[in-house]
């Protein structure tokens, strides 16, 4: 027995027996192991019925589901050496056991972190469709990295990978998402295997995600992990600099426009690509090449903005015209900031 099926589970129904039972009959050498997240006593009965499966650990008060995987990842490691792959999958009974067995196949065939990415096909609550395209968008933009199920709840790693997920912050589901950022960060790939996501009558009904707070948790986390925030607060920085030099140039060294407008964007840019290469990126790429590639963006992101204005002013206004411009064009120029001009290079 070298695979552990950890199933995080508070207030599960019979569903959870189920799967279990599918597990069971695999024909698979799985160890279950249930982590009650504090359920409560109502909920004795079934688990009673899974202890049959593996071992129950329990947590007194309900501490969320990053806290019941790391539990779970202790347990194993502490008292289970020869568990070398850990599974973690969902109690309502989304996830096929079939599929369970496609990420242990690919974790014998290579050590790693999987993934098991939804296809999102067929009856898909609109929530969990809307929600997986946003967040996977976000994730692009703040990790420079696809993944194209972000909230995912059926993974796989290796016994190499038990510390690091140890160690990743979150105690409710926005651990999961702080687990793929740390990957991108720190160079885990995250290998995809296809599988199919059951709903219940095409409704998510024994969910416990909170649609407000628990998304609140998962994008403060992305951005709090990633450098799209440092990214905007040196651009705030670098155009209250570029104010202070309109201010200055346009005071005590000429009246035109032009001239004080760019002698202004002459002190202005340097400091910027400078912030952006050291600060935000943290970038070692080679300083001529960025350098120039980062100016002639500047140079084409004002062209664009030029011609964007012309064929939207009149549909959209000014206003509303200038706010759709800036917006798609800072979060443009952040990714090919990122994934080109101040690209790391990999060490040797």
């Amino acid at each position: 027995m070298d695979t552990a099926v950890l199933i995080p589970a508070y207030h599960p129904d019979e569903n959870l027996l189920k799967m279990l039972e599918s597990l069971k009959q695999s024909g698979r050498d799985f160890l279950p192991v249930i982590i009650d997240d504090g359920s409560g006593e109502s909920f004795d009965p079934i688990f009673r019925k899974a202890e049959a499966f593996g071992p129950i650990l329990r947590h007194e008060s309900n501490q969320g589901k990053g806290a019941a995987l790391k539990t779970g990842i202790a347990f194993v490691k502490e008292s289970m050496p020869d568990i070398r792959y850990i599974i973690t999958a969902d109690a309502d009974g989304q996830h096929l056991t079939a599929d369970i067995c496609r990420l242990a196949d690919a974790l014998r065939e290579k050590d790693g972190f999987v993934i098991g990415a939804r296809k999102f096909e067929g009856k898909v609550p609109l929530r969990s469709r809307f929600g997986n395209s946003v967040t996977k968008l976000v994730f692009l933009v703040a990790a420079g990295k696809k993944c194209s199920d972000t909230q995912t709840g059926l993974r796989g790693f290796s016994s190499d990978l038990f510390d690091f997920m140890l160690k990743v912050r979150g105690n409710r589901y926005e651990y999961e998402m702080n687990v793929l950022m740390q990957c991108a960060q720190g160079g885990v790939p995250i290998r995809e295997i296809p599988i199919r996501t059951v709903y219940e009558g095409g409704k998510n009904q024994s969910s416990h995600f909170r649609p407000i707070k628990d998304s609140f948790r998962i994008y403060r986390t992305i951005f709090a992990a990633s450098s799209l925030i440092r990214y905007g607060l040196t651009a705030v920085a670098c155009f209250l600099l570029d104010l202070g030099g309109i201010f200055f140039f346009s005071r005590f060294v000429t009246d035109k426009k032009w001239l004080y407008t760019l002698l202004a964007r002459c002190v202005s840019s340097p400091v910027n690509y400078l912030c952006n290469r050291l600060f935000v990126f943290h970038s070692n790429a080679d300083k001529l090449k960025s350098l120039i590639s980062y100016f002639a963006l500047a140079g084409a992101v004002i062209l664009a903005k030029m011609g964007l204005m012309e064929l939207l002013v009149d549909p959209l206004g000014k206003f509303w015209a200038d706010i759709l411009i800036e917006t798609v064009l800072f979060i443009t120029n952040f990714i090919i900031q990122k994934l080109f001009i101040f690209r790391k290079k990999k060490k040797m």
